[in-house]
């Protein structure tokens, strides 16, 4: 009985003690480059999951257990601080911006900042030095290098460049974002790089995998989201750059930051880009037996990308193209914890063929570009019948304008934040007809106009407790309307005479979303996420002369659930240390494009029929990751390993004899993994080196069984990158080497020759940049791509070793 009383009174003294040792601080948390009050930063008792955020105003209220206690202070981008408890009360605490951390913050994995460590996703951040440093000229080439990314540019004018994420080809697959508004247009989901300024560009986000849960269609091979700049002071930059071909580029931004506070910030930029082009467009044919009226030669025997024998009798012309780019922002701070953005960018392009040429000549020595031709191939004769427009192709041009006003608030540690958008992207093109010439005769024009999307977005970030949870809902509204028509003279776009065909239709979403982010305990976080995207397809029709097709409005639906888990330990294995470990689970998928939905169209053989009863394609992807570093990080080795299985892919199936119509005839599987490897070599050295080897195949076609076992089309099986990067002093070095294995554009494969126009061959590209500083305003610069000359094709013939000279003033 003694005991027992003993022990009680015992206990009883130890709460009091610890009950009476707890106590409460307060304190006060503002930014070093403002003297704003922080809200939302993290303090936390070390060691222990007990902890707080500041409130709307900076401040915090913590109950500690003891004056032994060291509270940890940080926020996302700023320098983080321990500091004993000791006997004090009130904590006036200031934080300084990191700014190496906030080149590893990232906010499209969650819709939240995070370090890019503690995202489940893998995630590469491409930096604004990054960009100034390498010879990218449009956004789409900021992205060369990065693990699991396919760039498919078919030349440097090239209009309809895709981005491919881990197997998943093409834009509409992809989704991309400027600020968070998507630019895959709402015809059939392609993506106008041209009109993003990289002087605008502050970094890239490219978040590998399945985002469906947070960002509905499109983002089956993952999220591309470019963020422009917020200024922190006056400058005026200058960009002057010569190039092979004739290439101009040129551009002025200038940025401040206004009012009491520096409340106001104000960037613009403008540029233009123009290039006289080469002869990328050949015009070769095959043959047939027999002989024609007039034997030439000049003629060269080659294959198409199937191995059949066909002769190159010439090209289409130096592709030329000229380029306008306009961006500007404006962001109000309205008080710490609001603010409020407006930001318009646009896109104008304008492209042609000129010079073209005929290498064929009679016996004469004339040039002949018309008539019945004989070709005599080693004794064996062959007819063909050319036209002048054959050698000929039209102009085109595209435009595309994108308005973004965005808000941002808080109120009682909730933070808020929405926008609306609209993107408009127009183009036309135009195509020759039979009995063309240089001097005029018939063609028609083919011009998307109006094309649009309006979308509006609006979320929630709630803390519970220690956790986070967000809830949203998007709404997007697309419309469409293609048309041809022929013309009198291809010349003028004023000299319409028929109509020839158009379509019509829109799309409406109405997506609501949610995310709970939850901290099991220190350092092991779990993200769940769904999504439900309602859609209906409205007003479609498709006229093709006089026959015009109303479609019926239809109706679907796609639920999409994502669960990630993510551990930092920061746990140490002599020299390793293990800083991420990840894994992830999901539904993506993407909706029937209007293309799909509603455009009919003929051939000489065939009738292909659209379908607006498409469902949406879908996948189901998960994947596994873990991040090491060596050396006091001095080395940074990342491994993933993904799989994606694939269902109701888009095919277009035969029907009936000469009647094919897309359907949802496919399904498909992907497995591949990434390696990378970063090293700080020395202080002025650094390499990068990364491989991505993957196979696709398609498990399940009906509309081609012989395709079935063979893989994507545009999908390579093996990519990998080496980039060794010199800086010293005013002088920097960056060279990069990319290997990329040969893809296919057909779903059986069939084009398997390399060498061939109409192919994608395998790419070997050395490129390289060397800057030197004259002195802190002015720099200098010469890039060579394709510094080994090598010469390929992707379907068109590329450019070949080209050089660029470039100056940068910084005022």
């Amino acid at each position: 009985m003694k005991s027992k009383v003993f022990i009680a009174a015992a206990m009883f003294l130890l709460l009091t003690h610890a009950a009476f040792s707890q106590r409460t601080i307060t304190g006060h948390v503002i930014n070093a480059d403002n003297a704003l009050d922080m809200p939302g930063v993290s303090i936390i008792v070390k060691n222990t999951t007990v902890g707080t955020v500041t409130d709307d105003s900076g401040n915090f209220s913590l109950n500690v257990p003891n004056n032994d206690a060291i509270i940890v202070v940080s926020f996302i981008g700023f320098q983080s601080i321990e500091m004993p408890v000791g006997t004090q009360s009130q904590f006036d605490i200031t934080l300084k911006p990191d700014v190496f951390a906030l080149d590893n913050v990232v906010v499209s994995a969650t819709r939240t900042p995070h370090s890019i460590y503690a995202v489940p996703a893998s995630v590469a951040v491409v930096t604004k030095a990054r960009i100034e440093e390498s010879p990218a000229l449009y956004a789409d080439e900021t992205l060369r290098g990065i693990s699991g990314v396919y760039l498919k540019k078919t030349k440097p004018t090239d209009q309809l460049t895709s981005v491919t994420l881990r197997g998943f080809s093409g834009d509409a697959r992809t989704l991309v974002l400027l600020d968070g508004i998507p630019l895959n247009d709402g015809y059939n989901q392609n993506v106008n790089w041209k009109a993003v300024p990289t002087d605008a560009i502050s970094k890239v986000e490219v978040v590998k995998g399945g985002f469906s849960s947070l960002y509905g269609g499109s983002a089956m091979g993952g999220v591309i989201n470019i963020l422009t700049e917020i200024p922190n002071e006056e400058a005026i930059t200058l960009h002057s750059n010569y190039g092979t071909f004739n290439t101009f580029n040129s551009s002025v931004s200038y940025s401040n930051r206004f009012l009491k506070n520096k409340k106001l910030s104000f960037f613009i930029t403008a540029g233009q880009i123009s290039s006289d082009g080469y002869p990328s467009n050949l015009y070769q044919a095959a043959g047939s037996a027999g002989e024609g009226t007039i034997p030439v030669t000049g003629w060269q025997k080659t294959t198409n990308n199937k191995g059949v024998d066909y002769y190159l009798l010439g090209h289409m012309g130096d592709n030329w193209m000229k380029q306008t780019q306009f961006y500007t922002k404006l962001s109000y701070s309205i008080n710490p914890t609001s603010q409020l953005d407006f930001s318009f960018s646009s896109g104008i392009s304008n492209y042609g063929y000129s010079n073209s040429k005929s290498y064929l000549v009679n016996e004469s020595g004339r040039p002949v570009n018309s008539g019945s031709i004989t070709i005599n191939d080693d004794g064996v004769m062959k007819k063909i019948t050319v036209n002048p427009h054959n050698f000929m192709q039209g102009p085109g041009n595209k435009t595309s304008n994108s308005y973004k006003l965005f808000y941002k608030t808080s109120i009682n540690n909730v933070s808020l934040t929405s926008y609306l958008g609209f993107l408009n992207d127009e183009s036309s093109y135009i195509t020759l007809s039979k009995g063309a010439t240089p001097d005029g005769g018939p063609g028609y024009i083919n011009s998307s106009s109006p094309k649009w999307s309006f979308i509006a977005d609006a979320q929630a970030n709630i803390p519970v407790g220690n956790h986070n949870l967000i809830i949203g809902a998007d709404y997007k509204l697309s419309r469409a309307n293609i048309r041809e028509i022929n013309l009198s003279d291809w010349r003028d776009e004023e000299t319409e005479t028929t109509f020839k065909y158009s379509i019509d239709g829109k799309q409406e979403f109405i997506s609501p979303f949610a995310q709970a982010e939850i901290n099991i305990a220190e350092g092991l976080k779990s993200f769940l996420g769904v999504r439900y995207d309602y859609f209906r397809n409205i007003g479609g029709k498709c006229k093709e002369g006089d026959d015009e097709e109303t479609y019926e409005n239809t109706t679907k639906g796609q639920l999409s659930p994502k669960l990630g888990i993510v551990y930092t330990p920061e746990m140490e294995l002599d020299v390793f240390k293990v800083k991420t470990i990840r894994v992830s689970a999901g539904q993506s998928f993407r909706t029937p494009t209007l293309y799909n939905l509603y455009r009919t169209w003929y051939s000489a053989t065939t009738t292909y029929l659209s379908n607006p009863n498409l469902k949406p394609e879908t996948a189901f992807s998960w994947e596994a990751g873990i991040v090491l570093s060596l050396f006091s990080d001095y080395t940074k080795i990342t491994f993933d390993y993904y799989q994606s299985y694939l269902s109701s892919q888009i095919y277009s199936t035969e029907i009936s004899t000469g009647v094919k119509q897309q359907n949802n005839a496919g399904k498909g599987a992907i497995k591949g993994f990434e390696i990378s490897l970063n090293q700080n070599v020395t202080s002025f050295m650094d390499i990068n080196i990364n491989l991505t080897n993957q196979s696709t195949e398609i498990t399940e076609n009906e509309s081609d069984p012989s395709s079935i076992g063979k893989q994507f089309t545009l999908v390579p099986n093996l990519i990998y990158n080496i980039g060794v990067n010199f800086h010293k002093g005013p002088a920097s070095l960056i060279l990069s080497y990319n290997y990329t294995d040969k893809v296919f554009s057909t779903a059986n494969n069939s084009d398997i020759v390399q060498g061939a126009y109409g192919g994608y061959d395998e790419q070997k590209l050395l490129d390289g940049k060397f800057s030197y500083k004259l002195n802190k305003n002015i720099n200098m610069s010469l890039s060579v791509n394709n510094i080994l000359d090598k010469e390929y094709f992707q379907y068109y013939l590329t450019s070949g070793r080209s050089y660029t000279i470039g100056l940068i003033a910084k005022f």
